[in-house]
């Protein structure tokens, strides 16, 4: 027998001393379970709403949409279409759909690419104070072998600079340019207005 354990905790769903003493429960997903003691540190309907994002693709071409984010009974779900994704070098970028909860302050979570239905990966953003910009990385993959990590941008749209806008009739600013904007914001400047990333109308 391994020092330490019982044969009943070897062979059956042990509950960690941790848990039985705080009174977690341990879900059926083990992946849950590592991180359902962080709770949220904020309503994750605080991000719902339309956001500017951009990353940088291989550290010399740039991507950047509209992700709309919308909440759901246990965290967000995400849309970056439309307007459809601009990418430089590509006639269009990535429509991806993801999911996320928060963790503290931490937004953790997945997507995938609707256009392709290949390339998915993970993000992990920080939602900075003032709740206007997010800020951290996400990971995907060039194939089966290698991972990559770029980091994500995302800075709220102000609400009502888009009420009126059919997103699907628009189309995004150079992605070098908005992508410039987006880093070189603080907490501190507030929502960006929709007309800064998107063509005249």
């Amino acid at each position: 027998m391994l020092p330490g354990w019982t044969a009943k905790q070897l062979f059956s769903d042990y509950l960690p001393h941790n848990a039985a003493r705080t009174g977690d429960t341990v879900p059926t997903d083990a992946d849950e379970y590592v991180l359902a003691p962080i709770k949220p540190a904020l309503d994750p309907a605080v991000l719902v709403g339309l956001w500017v994002t951009g990353y940088p693709i291989r550290g010399t071409q740039h991507h950047v949409d509209l992700m709309t984010v919308t909440a759901t009974a246990t965290g967000i779900k995400l849309r970056n279409y439309p307007p459809t994704p601009r990418c430089e070098g590509r006639a269009t970028g990535h429509e991806s759909n993801g999911t996320a909860r928060l963790h503290g302050r931490h937004l953790m979570g997945h997507f995938r690419n609707r256009n392709d239905h290949y390339f998915y990966g993970c993000l992990h953003l920080s939602v900075l104070p003032g709740e206007t910009l997010l800020r951290g990385y996400y990971t995907g993959f060039i194939n089966d072998t290698e991972v990559v990590s770029e980091p994500w941008c995302w800075a709220r749209i102000e609400p009502q600079s888009a009420a009126s806008i059919d997103l699907a009739q628009v189309t995004l600013r150079e992605p070098r340019a908005i992508y410039e904007k987006i880093v070189a914001r603080t907490n501190f400047d507030g929502p960006m207005l929709i007309r800064e990333v998107i063509e005249p109308l």
